[in-house]
């Protein structure tokens, strides 16, 4: 009976010290590093867009046979830089880096380039309701899905960070800034690695 149970007990101990967990500050570290390679190879321009809800927690089996979970939320992070003559995009997770991958084209860092001014002085406005009474409501609906942006452009670092809330409306309860939000160079960009993401999640392989 003895030996089952420091046997069950092991097993938990084994279980738990293969279960990783790492938080948004680990992801920042391994993007922060990457990119600082990057600059030591002269390569200054480049940006990348973190996107992560609120709350929301993956949990992976690593090639090792270990798992690894978010701690607390999970945030994907897509690095975006051109390098002999293509574009590159490298994903990153809590969970580490992903191999580099070549895009097909340059026009995603093409459009970050030529629309560099707007993109770091438009500004995303928050949700205004048309139909809001100056009462708090009673029910109030949980927005957690963010994105946030970095850019380097020649060495000049700026960022932009919202709600995606901030870009819906509803028929019931219209968004005064509607129209305006979605008009921005950076709601562009923000679908335009809709559709990069779309094709390449799949091509992605851990390091």
């Amino acid at each position: 009976m003895m030996k089952r149970i420091i046997l069950l007990v092991f097993t938990l101990f084994i279980s738990v010290q293969s279960i990783s967990q790492n938080d948004e500050a680990y992801v920042d570290t391994l993007v922060d590093d990457f990119t600082s390679k990057l600059e030591s190879r002269g390569i200054n321009t480049w940006f990348y867009n973190k996107r992560y809800c609120l709350g929301s927690i993956e949990m992976f089996k690593m090639d090792d046979g270990s798992m690894c979970t978010s701690k607390g939320t999970y945030y994907a992070v897509y690095l975006i830089w051109n390098e002999d003559d293509g574009t590159m995009i490298k994903k990153f997770d809590n969970c580490g880096m992903y191999y580099s991958l070549t895009l097909e084209d340059s026009g995603l860092m093409d459009a970050v380039i030529a629309n560099k001014d707007a993109l770091q002085n438009e500004a995303v406005l928050k949700y205004d309701s048309a139909n809001w009474t100056g009462k708090p409501e009673q029910r109030t609906k949980v927005q957690p899905c963010h994105t946030a942006f970095r850019f380097n452009m020649d060495s000049v670092l700026f960022s932009k960070e919202y709600n995606l809330y901030h870009m819906t409306t509803d028929a019931k309860d219209p968004n005064k800034n509607y129209e305006h939000n979605t008009s921005l160079k950076i709601r562009s960009l923000e679908l335009k690695m809709d559709e990069v993401i779309a094709q390449m999640e799949a091509k992605f392989r851990r390091q």
